[in-house]
């Protein structure tokens, strides 16, 4: 049984870093600020302060593919008005910000650690005190895919900056090469235009060798403009 004790654990502020490029660096992580109130009355029996830590239960939740990870670390640093709790999402869930996820939600409370205590101590204690717990406060960070609102929120993830390739092939780092040939006066579908007399004088490699070539040093061209 959880006996309910008066500290509370609540979070403040939320840091979320990483990257959602497919790279692990720098390492997906959440940093929790919370705030801890009515914690003074233990704190004042010296033997059992030492056995006080600061928990904070980490979920991440996929409704989509219906999959759900967590993990719990506590911080045993419970002098400070502010406990900060520190999560390596790769190293503690081998999760990464391009995962899949909808929710990500925290639990945070104090907890007396009985069990380490009976042991130290060499005493049995009732399993209705064993890890004896405070008020748990349940936090989302995320909800639905979108941060908490209520909840300061400091999104240092490095976005997903890789430009999309367009279906056309002249993109904007290529260089079309243009055209420097006069205009016709071809420019309404279904018109038929008399294509402009072309002169081209072939040089000597046109010639072959003992033969008089004369007649194909000028081709003249006189085509009709086929429909556009």
């Amino acid at each position: 049984m959880a006996c309910k004790l008066q500290p509370i654990v609540s979070p403040s502020r939320a840091i979320l870093e990483g990257t959602f490029v497919l790279k692990n660096n720098p390492t997906p992580r959440i940093i929790i600020e919370a705030d801890v109130a009515n914690l003074t009355t233990l704190l004042k029996d010296e033997e059992l302060s030492a056995y006080i830590r600061a928990i904070c239960f980490i979920t991440i939740d996929d409704t989509v593919n219906m999959t759900m990870r967590g993990t719990q670390i506590e911080n045993a640093d419970i002098y400070s008005d502010t406990i900060i709790f520190d999560i390596d999402l790769l190293e503690t869930m081998s999760f990464s910000w391009w995962d899949s996820h909808t929710d990500i939600w925290c639990e945070t409370y104090i907890m007396v650690d009985t069990v380490q205590m009976s042991e130290d101590y060499n005493i049995n204690i009732s399993d209705d005190y064993k890890d004896m717990k405070g008020e748990i406060t349940k936090t989302y960070i995320i909800a639905d895919g979108k941060t908490n609102v209520n909840l300061a929120i400091q999104d240092k993830r490095e976005p997903d900056n890789a430009t999309e390739t367009s279906s056309n092939p002249a993109t904007k780092d290529q260089v079309l090469e243009t055209c420097d040939l006069e205009p016709t006066d071809v420019d309404t579908p279904g018109d038929f235009k008399t294509a402009p007399k072309i002169t081209t004088t072939f040089g000597l490699l046109n010639k072959i060798e003992g033969e008089d070539n004369t007649g194909l040093d000028t081709f003249m061209s006189n085509t009709k403009g086929e429909k556009v």
